[in-house]
Parts: C-alpha cells; sequence; structure tokens
C-alpha cells in the first residue's frame, strides 16, 4: 500500500539525481490505457530509474564506507605531516585531502544525527516502535554489543525491558564506533533473512502464478490474462523498515517503482504478506499521463510516459488539487475498501492458512454487500477492472459504474463517500456500528 503524501507518479522522484526534468512541463495529461505498450514502457523505465535502497542495512554500508574513507584520510594526513617519504607524491594535493576531511566529517555528522533522530522517532511511534524493539533484540543478544553499550554506560540492567528502556533515553548518547557496530551487526542479520527471503520468493511466486493463470483459465478469478505479465518485471524485496518510509509495518505495494518490499520485522505469515501485496499490484486501474522529455547527465534526454494512478483497485488516489478549494473535492478515497478486497483476495488463495490483517475492513465490505443485495464478485470484478480507453466512454469501467450505480441505489447518492469520511474520522469499527444501526438500504 502506497503512503498517501507520496506522490503516484515520477516526478515526485525526479530532481534529486542524474535526472532532471521535465522539460516540457506543460504538457497535457490523457487517459491511458493499462494495457499500453508506453505505458508498459513506463513502469519498465520508471523501475530502473527509482530503484532505490532504504533503511539501516544500507545506512550502515555507508556509514562504515565514510568511517573507512575517513580514517584512511586522516592516516595519510598523519604521514604526510609526519615526513614520510612515501607520500612525497601527494603532499601538492593537501590542500583537496584536508577538503575532503573535513566534508566526509560534516557527511558523517549528518548521517549519525539523522540516524538518532529517525530511531529516536520510531521509537516513539505506538506502531513503528515494533521495529526499535526487534533492533534493540539484536543488540541484547549479542554479548560483544550490549558490554559496549554497558562500558558507555547507555545500558546498566540484565532485564531486557529495562535494559530497552535505557536505550532510548540514552539513544543520543551513543559514540559513533558503537552505532557503527550495532549498523554492522544489523547488516549481517539482515543479510541473512535476505538471502532465505529470496529462496521463498523464488520458489514460492512461480507456484503463486500458476495458480492464479488456472483461476483465471477456469472462471474463478475475474482477472484479465493480459495482467498476469506483470508479475514478470515486478520486483520484490525484503527491506529494513529501519530508516524507511513505511506506511504499514509488514510492507507495501510501490507501484511508481513497479516493486513490493516487505519487512524485515514481518508480522504475520509472510506468504500472505506477499500475496496480499501481490494482488495490489494486479489490480485494476485508471490512469492519465503525458509524455514528457526529461534530461539524464548520463544518457542525455529521454523521452518516458508520467503515469499519475488515480485509481488502484477500488482506492482513488486523485491528482493534487490545483487550490484549497478544491482540496475536499481530491480527497484519497475508499483505502479501506480496497485492503478489504485484497486481503478478501488472499485468503481466497491461502484459505485457513492466511493471515489476516484487514478482518473488519473485509466484516464491513460484507455488510455492504449484504445490505445492499450485491454479489460479492461484482466488488471483486470492479477491483480487477482497467479502465480502457478504445472504447465507447460507458464501456470504459463498466463493472465499477454497475457497483456504484448499485450501491447508490441501495443506499442513497453519497453514501460511500459519507461511509468513508467517518471510517477516516472514527475508526472502522464505529462504521460498522453506524451502518449495522442506521444505514438502511432504500
Amino acid at each position: 500500500m502506497r503512503r498517501l503524501n507520496e506522490p503516484s507518479h515520477i516526478l515526485g522522484h525526479l530532481d534529486s539525481g542524474p535526472v532532471r526534468g521535465p522539460v516540457n512541463p506543460e504538457e497535457p495529461y490523457k487517459k491511458v490505457d493499462a494495457a499500453s505498450q508506453e505505458y508498459k514502457e513506463s513502469q519498465e523505465l520508471s523501475s530502473e530509474i527509482l530503484k532505490d535502497q532504504h533503511g539501516l542495512e544500507v545506512f550502515g554500508g555507508r556509514l562504515f564506507e565514510r568511517v573507512s574513507r575517513l580514517d584512511s584520510s586522516l592516516a595519510i594526513a598523519e604521514q604526510i605531516q609526519a615526513g614520510n617519504p612515501a607520500y612525497s607524491l601527494i603532499r601538492a594535493e593537501r590542500e583537496e585531502l584536508d577538503k575532503s576531511i573535513e566534508s566526509d566529517k560534516i557527511y558523517l555528522s549528518e548521517d549519525i544525527q539523522e540516524m538518532r533522530d529517525v530511531i529516536t522517532d520510531l521509537s516513539k511511534d505506538q506502531t513503528k516502535s515494533v521495529f526499535v524493539k526487534k533492533l534493540f533484540e539484536e543488540i541484547f543478544t549479542n554479548s560483544a554489543l550490549l558490554l559496549i553499550l554497558k562500558n558507555e554506560k547507555i545500558v546498566s540492567s540484565d532485564d531486557k525491558e529495562q535494559a530497552y528502556g535505557e536505550f532510548i533515553q540514552n539513544f543520543s548518547l551513543i559514540s559513533l564506533e558503537a552505532l557503527v557496530a550495532i549498523a554492522g551487526n544489523h547488516l549481517d542479520i539482515f543479510n541473512k533473512k535476505s538471502a532465505e527471503f529470496n529462496k521463498v520468493i523464488a520458489t514460492f511466486v512461480p507456484q503463486l502464478r500458476a495458480y492464479l493463470s488456472q483461476a483465471i483459465e477456469k472462471g474463478v478469478l475475474p482477472l484479465e490474462p493480459e495482467v498476469l505479465p506483470r508479475l514478470d518485471s515486478l520486483s520484490i524485496k525484503m527491506r529494513d523498515p529501519l530508516l524507511s518510509a513505511f506506511e504499514e509495518i509488514n510492507g507495501e505495494f510501490r507501484i511508481w517503482a513497479n516493486e513490493i518490499v516487505i519487512s524485515e520485522y514481518t508480522v504475520g505469515d509472510l506468504k500472505s504478506n506477499i500475496v496480499h501485496e501481490i494482488f495490489h499490484a494486479l489490480s485494476g486501474r485508471t490512469i492519465v499521463g503525458r509524455n514528457l522529455t526529461f534530461e539524464d547527465i548520463r544518457i542525455g534526454e529521454f523521452e518516458m510516459l508520467d503515469a499519475n494512478h488515480q485509481r488502484i483497485g477500488l482506492r482513488f488516489v486523485p491528482m493534487e488539487p490545483n487550490s484549497p478549494a478544491l482540496a475536499e473535492k481530491y480527497t484519497p478515497r475508499f483505502r479501506w475498501l480496497n485492503e478489504a478486497l485484497t486481503d478478501y483476495l488472499m485468503q481466497r488463495v491461502l484459505g485457513a492458512n492466511a493471515s489476516m490483517s484487514y478482518n473488519s475492513e473485509i466484516r464491513l465490505f460484507r455488510l455492504l454487500a449484504e445490505k445492499a443485495q450485491i454479489p460479492e464478485n461484482l466488488f471483486v470484478e470492479a477491483y480487477f477492472e482497467n479502465y480502457k480507453t478504445d472504447v465507447p466512454r460507458d464501456e470504459r469501467i463498466p463493472k465499477w459504474k454497475e457497483l456504484w450505480e448499485r450501491l447508490n441505489k441501495a443506499f442513497g447518492s453519497g453514501f460511500m463517500v459519507r461511509l468513508d469520511q467517518l471510517v477516516e474520522e472514527s475508526g472502522i469499527e464505529e462504521a460498522i456500528k453506524e451502518v449495522e444501526e442506521n444505514f438502511l438500504p432504500s
């Protein structure tokens, strides 16, 4: 699931590296078919451009590199200062070396502060503090690391819960050497977990694809056969949630980069989380896009489709409004319904083995279907429906249109928006109670 505050199109991720642009920002938007070649090429190219890594496993590598380079530079400076003839050739470059040392000290200081700030903030988050607790478990079970923290008087207790409290309270006091050691230990653990994760992906995803292909052939799953090849270019990676922008604690599908990232600290069954995110990747899309020209300092100018995903499954993520007055009209809608259908489909595949995360959302979705006398499969058909541009307007998303007409007929126009507002403002359980007690079909 995508973070609400992240752009659904490539412009939100450019101008921060070798790619600059666009050269032609005034190009108008148009509706784009998800099956079109230009969209497929756009996904492939944006996936390549937006390849990124997150988390402490990468951050630790950066720390090692920075510390190693700084140590090497300082050692060279000492040899030059001591008049070692072996370093006479680079004495003329001493000014550049000094600049490099000062620069690395600044960057290292910024990296350390970033690490301190993010982990401190995560520890205060009721949901995401689990990430920091998992990190501390790695430290607590490593006698050498625990001894370092005790010597620095960061922790003193042998009780894990009490020591964790001390760790959080004194985190800002941990030395650079200890932070690098913590990051290094975490990197080793992450690499082992990632290797095991990749083994699971290598065997499980082909099995899932074969199952889905059979389900399509038998008519059990209303998914267009041409959508299944999305899995070919889909990247599925384990990611470290520390220093990563995860909205959900288990992972998310990042449509702009065509990748699924699964949290290292997954809660529940791993396969359930993978199937859930794969259904997000296979869900229907309504896309608007424009052909833009970008500049890359490595390859020069290139053209690609800047795709904005206005609908993903049953969730609307409209483009940002041009004025505050339009903000209400352009509010993202129906996240809960989209997650309900995604978990509902995941349960269809895994059955009793499924580890559910959205039971209450599924309950609300089924309550609506029951009260409005709408087959649950119509919701599923609308979930998988891609907007088509090569047919008459009334036929472009017919299942979605039928679903909304039947909901409006049953509950009245505007009901679903009001229900969505209730979910956002009061929570899913309150919305269920309200629908059960007060919302009756027309």
